[in-house]
């Protein structure tokens, strides 16, 4: 259990092991273990940051990447190797030099690794054909992960059936979709006492009303204020 202490007082935020969760945890072992090309689709608030996160604190070989909206392809591949080698690498290089000194910090240990791609959405659509030649750069060392609302899992169909160029090769390379679904009303109230709530009245309204974990730990901090 992961806790997030509150500034403002002893109270900490507490994590449960909520069916997404296990099922991100699982995921991402398979997908490292056995080098698969896995698409998460999900609304926010469901537990995709926080799963990806205990995975990474836990797996050594695991690494992450958020997509910003702003970002440029060749802005994207370069903040990758800036994780891994602690500095800015120089912007003059080609985007493909890019992919491809990414794709060997992936490739060059003998473990598993595991690279995640959050916030898939904010792909713009040409850039998923150089996903398409990262991907195959990494697989016989590692395993990929994407991460996206369900708005891009339909746009990534739409592209698919419009026959634009790229898509039909990235969506033949996806191994398995993981659709997450929201919080149960007892992994709601469970949340609920876990942080502490002891009202049943109060903890009633909040698994009613929440339909997401991000909603429910807003609640529980309004609680605390």
């Amino acid at each position: 259990m992961k806790s997030e202490k509150n500034s403002k007082n002893s109270w900490e935020y507490k994590y449960i092991k909520s069916t997404n969760f296990l099922k991100i945890q699982k995921l991402c072992e398979q997908a490292q273990k056995h080098h698969l090309f896995c698409f998460i689709v999900g609304h926010s608030g469901l537990g995709k940051s926080h799963g990806f996160s205990n995975y990474i604190i836990n797996n050594e070989f695991a690494h992450w990447r958020e997509v910003d909206p702003s970002l440029a392809a060749t802005s994207f591949y370069r903040k990758i190797i800036s994780d891994f080698e602690g500095y800015q690498v120089n912007e003059q290089e080609s985007l493909n030099y890019f992919i491809t000194l990414a794709a060997h910090h992936l490739t060059r240990a003998a473990q598993h690794n595991l690279f995640i791609i959050d916030e898939a959405g904010n792909f713009k659509k040409g850039m998923l054909k150089y996903l398409r030649e990262f991907r195959d750069k990494t697989e016989e060392r590692s395993g990929l992960i994407i991460s996206g609302p369900p708005n891009f899992y339909n746009d990534f169909n739409q592209w698919h059936r419009d026959e634009v160029r790229g898509i039909e090769e990235m969506m033949t390379r996806i191994d398995e979709y993981l659709f997450l679904e929201p919080p149960s009303y007892d992994e709601r109230a469970a949340l609920c006492h876990i942080n502490g709530l002891t009202d049943p009245t109060l903890i009633n309204q909040i698994a009613e009303e929440c339909d997401n974990f991000r909603s429910i730990r807003k609640r529980i901090e309004k609680y605390y204020r």
